[in-house]
C-alpha cells in the first residue's frame, strides 16, 4: 500500500496565506453558510475586475483604436478576475495554474466576442443613428 501523497507546498501556503490575509473570514463563515460567503466573495471579485477595466476602456482610445482598447480592457479584467477568484473565492486545486487559466480563458473568449460586438455596435451604429435623430 502506498502512502497518501502530501499536497504540494504552494497548496498549503495559499491556505495559510488566505487565513493570514483575511482573519475575519472564519467567523463570518460560521455565521453564514460557506457557500453564501463564497458567492459574496465571487461578486466582490467580479465587481473589482469590472472596475479594473474602466480606466483602460476610457484611456486606451487615446493611444489605440477603440476596438483594440475593448480587447485590451477585457484581457485586463479577465486576468484580474482569474487572480482574485483563484486567491479568494475558490478552494486551491491540485491542477496546474496554466491549465486552469487556459480553461478560464476559453470560456472568457465567448464573453470577449459578445462584449466586442456589443460595444462596437453601439459606437459604430447606435451612437451615429442617435446623433442623426437628436438635434
Amino acid at each position: 500500500m502506498s502512502e497518501p501523497t502530501k499536497p504540494p507546498p504552494q497548496y498549503e501556503d495559499r491556505v495559510n496565506m488566505r487565513a493570514r490575509l483575511w482573519p475575519f473570514l472564519p467567523p463570518i463563515a460560521r455565521f453564514c453558510a460557506e457557500e453564501r460567503l463564497r458567492f459574496s466573495m465571487f461578486v466582490v471579485a467580479s465587481g473589482l475586475s469590472v472596475r479594473s477595466t474602466s480606466p483602460l476602456v476610457y484611456c486606451s482610445p487615446l493611444v489605440v483604436p477603440f476596438e483594440i482598447a475593448v480587447v485590451l480592457s477585457h484581457i485586463c479584467g479577465m486576468v484580474t478576475a482569474f487572480t482574485l477568484s483563484k486567491l479568494f473565492v475558490f478552494e486551491p486545486s491540485r491542477r496546474p495554474v496554466w491549465s486552469e487559466f487556459t480553461k478560464f480563458t476559453l470560456v472568457n473568449m465567448v464573453s470577449l466576442a459578445q462584449t466586442w460586438m456589443s460595444q462596437f455596435g453601439v459606437v459604430k451604429f447606435v451612437w451615429p443613428w442617435l446623433h442623426e435623430l437628436l438635434p
